[in-house]
């Protein structure tokens, strides 16, 4: 029974989500209610009238054309080198995190499982305390 009440706890969590989201965009700070598919804005925004922009002429430009032009005559080992540089490059920019970091993230991860469990066997023990007082 009390597995029952569980899984249909579940099903409503599911069924209506509800959340909130606050972000900013090209009309500025926003912030949304959501329940379901309905999205109910907390600061309205008012809608602006788009622009039309006018259309810029394609110049043909012979400098990409030429750089496109080298690209496809590099050989296969080239692009092999210029790629292996631009890995060792991107891999120099990591930022890697120190032993304490590493032990100290650590104990907060273990804490929080521990946490976890204590919360989820301590519902267990209530649902099992309701299901024993409607028996």
């Amino acid at each position: 029974m009390g597995w029952l009440i569980a899984l249909g706890i579940l099903v409503l969590i599911a069924i209506i989500p509800v959340g909130a989201s606050i972000f900013y965009d090209e009309d500025g700070f926003r912030a949304l209610v959501i329940a379901g598919p309905i999205h109910i804005p907390v600061f309205p925004v008012k809608k602006k009238e788009k622009k039309e922009k006018p259309k810029k002429e394609v110049k043909k430009d012979t400098k990409k054309n030429n750089k496109k032009a080298k690209v496809e005559k590099q050989s296969l080992w080239t692009k092999f080198r210029v790629f292996c540089h631009g890995v060792k490059s991107e891999f120099l920019k990591i930022h890697w995190p120190s032993k304490k970091d590493m032990v100290r993230y650590s104990i907060a991860t273990i804490f929080f499982v521990i946490f976890c469990a204590l919360f989820f066997e301590l519902i267990n023990i209530i649902f099992a305390l309701v299901q024993t007082l409607f028996k």
